[in-house]
């Protein structure tokens, strides 16, 4: 926590900014990313392809849930947590005209009103006339920009690996992790939610391990060419997703159907199975993602809807 550090948190993250133009925190690479996390650089469309930062891997799993989440607009990684009062990150947006947001408070009025405010994370910073001490922020792990039939809204994860993580310490490097409730590590989650519920903004406490281990497989496959240019028109892209919809629950692997269609349109396999797979990631097709979504077999139907499965993750909740 130093005042250089402190300059470049806020550089990125007191002017708000969505999809392209949002600038994580804290980024996933070698200089920024603790040493013992598993960093990830995700490029989702959703977001306009910008550099997206996940620092471990049940943050890059539950990200890309909330990607393929349909309700989901914009995600803000390693989202600071503000130290002094602001507005609601949607007040004022385009999408939320005519609609009023509670305004945050500031995690030091929230540790003042914890018996906590000793604790908050300061750092030393110099001033014209002499060196001082600032807040240096909190940071969070996701923050969901959503929409339903009310408008739009916000759900804040936290993320972990394993439920029972939200009440311990976490790993140090050459230090073996302990497993016992650790008050500073329930403090901050409690500090967290309560930041966030000020705004009217629920915190979901989502571990990684939760999401199904065949589900998250099928996710990262098919994020991998979620984006990828298919040189068709919009209307042959639709009526191959129609046939590929069609083909589920057959008994023939997937291989063998994108072949035959990419020996009738005269194009290459590869460009038929961007579709195929760009269509399942955009739910036009819908598939067990359950069981391994592969090409050498059958396209099985839907028994459970992801979106419903952890329907609970996404709700706006009754804050």
């Amino acid at each position: 926590m130093t005042e250089a550090r402190l300059r470049l948190i806020q550089k990125r993250q007191l002017r708000d900014a969505w999809g392209k133009d949002y600038v994580a925190a804290v980024w996933a690479t070698p200089a920024e990313a603790p040493g013992i996390s598993t960093p990830t650089i995700l490029h989702p469309a959703k977001v306009g392809c910008r550099a997206m930062h996940t620092l471990s891997r049940p943050e890059t799993w539950t990200a890309l849930l909330a990607l393929y989440h349909p309700s989901v607009w914009d995600i803000h990684e390693q989202r600071m947590l503000y130290p002094g009062p602001r507005p609601h990150f949607l007040d004022g947006h385009s999408s939320a005209v005519g609609q009023s947001f509670r305004p945050f408070r500031g995690t030091l009025v929230v540790s003042e009103e914890m018996g906590a405010l000793s604790k908050h994370p300061k750092c030393r910073v110099q001033r014209a006339d002499g060196d001082d001490w600032a807040p240096f922020p909190y940071i969070g792990d996701l923050l969901l920009f959503m929409r339903d039939a009310a408008g739009p809204y916000c759900v804040n994860w936290s993320v972990k690996d394993k439920k029972e993580d939200f009440r311990r310490r976490g790993p140090r490097p050459g230090k073996p992790l302990k497993d016992e409730v650790d008050a500073s590590a329930l403090h901050r989650h409690a500090l967290e939610a309560a930041y966030y519920l000020d705004a009217g903004i629920p915190t979901v406490q989502v571990a990684g391990r939760k999401v199904d281990s065949t589900m998250r497989s099928n996710l990262n496959r098919l994020f991998l060419s979620h984006s990828e240019p298919v040189p068709l028109s919009l209307q042959m892209r639709s009526k191959l997703c129609a046939h590929f919809a069609q083909a589920v629950g057959s008994s023939r692997p997937a291989y063998k159907i994108v072949r035959e269609a990419a020996q009738s349109l005269g194009v290459e396999e590869t460009v038929v199975k961007n579709v195929l797979e760009q269509g399942i990631w955009n739910r036009s097709i819908r598939v067990d993602l359950f069981e391994p979504v592969l090409l050498d077999r059958p396209l099985k139907r839907e028994r459970e809807d992801p979106v419903f499965v952890y329907g609970d993750w996404f709700s706006r909740g009754r804050a």
